[in-house]
């Protein structure tokens, strides 16, 4: 009885988690305005009327529905895996929470075409980078031994981290770059999704490699009986 109702809080945990993040999504689309036409405008005079800020938003928003959706789905596997909690783990999500909801605003201060590039661009970036973190840190205590809330394997556990420390690193680091000035290098950052996919692959491939030998070992030995 007891496991039930300690799954129960649990579950509820996650049921207000996905409220929040479905609002904070929802929340995006309230800060793009879009201006009024009038009955005479002609085709090419939209562009005019759908200038460079409409678009602005309009990618920020995308940028920022794209991180809130792969914090979300990291956020929904992680908590399939949970079956206890404490009160640090309670305010901790909460905090994740609050990073998430702060997304909107960060990102139409960013998308804003009046405040300076050096100063809003940070906030974004390190917006972003603090949901990470604050989901690490969720992530250490989950799996703390001491804890136990959570049972998985230890390489497992470790992709999860890594996949969590590397975007949080990445976009600590391109608030800096931004804070400088040195858009230029951001290009470099498109390699670490490439790695990434690379490392998957190839780390399959190996899986396979590896269990291949084994299968071939038992087949011979059917074989022989």
């Amino acid at each position: 009885m007891k496991d039930e109702r300690t799954q129960f809080q649990v579950d509820r945990i996650a049921f207000f988690s996905d409220a929040v993040i479905a609002i904070a999504i929802t929340l995006m689309i309230l800060e793009i305005k879009i201006p009024p036409l009038g009955r005479k405008t002609t085709l090419a005079q939209l562009p005019e009327h759908f200038g460079a800020h409409t678009m602005m938003m309009l990618v920020g928003m995308l940028v920022c529905f794209l991180f809130i959706g792969n914090l979300w789905i990291r956020h929904h596997d992680l908590y399939r895996h949970v079956h206890n909690y404490n009160h640090k783990l309670v305010r901790t999500n909460l905090y994740f929470l609050l990073m998430v909801m702060l997304m909107p605003l960060s990102t139409s201060f960013a998308m804003e075409e009046d405040n300076p590039a050096f100063v809003a661009q940070p906030v974004f970036f390190i917006n972003l980078g603090l949901c990470y973190l604050v989901y690490l840190w969720q992530l250490r205590i989950i799996f703390n031994p001491r804890n136990r809330f959570a049972e998985l394997d230890e390489r497992r556990v470790r992709d999860m981290r890594w996949g969590v420390i590397v975007p949080a690193a990445m976009l600590l680091l391109m608030a800096v770059l931004s804070f400088l000035g040195e858009y230029r290098l951001f290009w470099a950052f498109l390699a670490v999704p490439v790695i990434n996919f690379a490392r998957k692959k190839w780390g399959r491939r190996f899986k396979i490699q590896a269990a291949q030998p084994r299968a071939v070992l038992k087949r011979s030995r059917w074989a022989r009986d």
